[in-house]
């Protein structure tokens, strides 16, 4: 089915840019998060009227990944975990098919990540460094296997840097969680201020890798 994985990439990149030009001229938030809801329907009715081959599956995968990231710049939290996790069983599915497929196993490690970005926000420092590590580890078996792919080696770098952050990591877990007590947690507000830098960063990384 490759037409409609085809336009359900392109029309994933048309929400893209548009939740990219709400956030630049500032577009009430509300207004952009009824766009996206209706935009999810309409790819979900497009994806189930196809035959659930691993391309459609795996482009899925990757719309629910940009959903998330999408929810994550509007500060819906909820919806991004709903949309990272939706998108970690697809690629688990896939990745379990197919476990010698590097592209599959790197972009699991990619959702992983994206798990744990949300738990991180929203202060599960525990949940969210197990979800990193395991991310982490997907990247180190496919370096080792691969040690000249320059791809796996800055993800590499990218898996430690999360971790690096993560507050649990380093021992600093008791500090980042008064948020539970009523207290502002600092850690997801430093966190949560960069969310339009880190959407367009992962944006320009994660495209080179969906050549498929």
């Amino acid at each position: 089915m490759p037409g409609k994985s085809s336009t359900l990439k392109r029309a994933t990149e048309i929400v893209d840019e548009a939740v990219a030009q709400a956030e630049t001229y500032n577009v009430p938030r509300a207004a952009t998060l009824r766009l996206l809801a209706r935009a999810e329907g309409l790819f979900d009715e497009m994806a189930r009227y196809g035959r659930p081959t691993p391309e459609l599956r795996y482009r899925k995968a990757w719309m629910l990944i940009q959903f998330a990231r999408n929810y994550q710049i509007l500060g819906d939290t909820g919806k991004q975990f709903e949309r990272a996790t939706e998108a970690y069983a697809l690629l688990a599915g896939l990745a379990a098919e197919k476990p010698d497929d590097k592209v599959y196993q790197r972009d699991l490690s990619v959702a992983y990540a994206e798990v744990g970005d949300v738990l991180l926000t929203q202060g599960k420092l525990s949940d969210a460094l197990r979800v990193y590590r395991e991310s982490l580890a997907i990247i180190e078996r496919l370096a080792i296997a691969d040690p000249g792919n320059a791809g796996f080696q800055f993800d590499l770098a990218i898996r430690h840097e999360r971790i690096g952050r993560c507050p649990a990591a380093t021992g600093r877990s008791c500090r980042c969680s008064g948020a539970v007590r009523g207290e502002e947690n600092p850690h997801r507000k430093s966190h949560a201020a960069r969310p339009r830098q880190r959407w367009l960063a992962a944006r320009s990384l994660d495209r080179r890798h969906q050549s498929r």
